[in-house]
């Protein structure tokens, strides 16, 4: 059975098995957290306006993200495995950036939600992907991936699509804004399902990578060496994700 309430009744604070709205003097403790001087002139210098690939009419609008990347842009630096993983965008370790993250952490850790009464956002978090990703930005973080926005407040402002970014294993949305004058200014943070793509390709390959890394430990100092000449300039097999063999 859906619920039905006003999304923005300042007055009120709804929640639902879906959803948790605060207004007022509850909402007040995580808004006053952002510099929203600062984060209005962040979307103003790194924003994008570019409105793709959907058939819904969007308000015009600037956002810009901040964080771990999709999938399409992560790297092998930094990995120890091997594996390509979500680079940090730029700008993201900012101070007034990192706030941003900071204020969505401490609403996470202070929310306990109607679909999961028990336990708040971080206490469903790896304390491995906390130390691989978010604690990256700041040690007191909980949030890998953020977006802020500036939208028309008279329209749906549709700067989140959690069908395509979002992490299946933990899809909750966290998010502040306020209304300064015309415009509705809006922090969304998220797990990324770019993280939960490298965490597969490290469960599925690590077991794997793992044998060779013991294999070659154990070889002779002299022995150890990775050459073109081990191929004689040919590459004899190739398995997607690991070195040529």
């Amino acid at each position: 059975m859906w619920s039905s309430f006003t999304f923005y009744n300042p007055r009120k604070c709804q929640s639902n098995n879906f959803l948790v709205v605060l207004n007022g003097e509850k909402a007040r403790r995580y808004a006053e957290m952002v510099d929203w001087k600062e984060l209005e002139s962040g979307i103003a210098n790194d924003s994008s306006t570019a409105v793709t690939g959907t058939t819904e009419p969007q308000a015009s609008r600037k956002w810009v993200d901040y964080g771990f990347t999709s999938s399409q842009c992560s790297k092998r630096n930094d990995s120890n495995t091997g594996h390509s993983m979500p680079q940090i965008k730029p700008n993201t370790t900012l101070p007034g950036v990192v706030n941003v993250f900071l204020a969505l952490s401490t609403l996470a850790r202070d929310t306990y939600p109607d679909w999961r009464p028990e336990m708040s956002y971080e206490d469903v978090i790896e304390e491995r992907k906390l130390t691989e990703f978010a604690r990256k930005i700041h040690l007191d973080n909980l949030i890998p991936s953020l977006r802020l926005a500036a939208t028309s407040h008279s329209t749906r402002c549709g700067c989140h699509n959690d069908r395509k970014t979002n992490s299946k294993k933990l899809s909750d949305v966290l998010g502040i804004s306020i209304i300064k004058n015309e415009a509705r200014l809006s922090c969304n943070g998220q797990q990324r399902k770019s993280i939960d793509d490298f965490e597969v390709r490290v469960t599925d390959q690590g077991e794997a990578i793992a044998a060779i890394e013991k294999i070659y430990r154990e070889l002779t100092p002299s022995r150890r060496q990775v050459t073109g000449a081990l191929y004689a300039g040919r590459v004899d097999h190739f398995e997607k994700g690991f070195l040529p063999w």
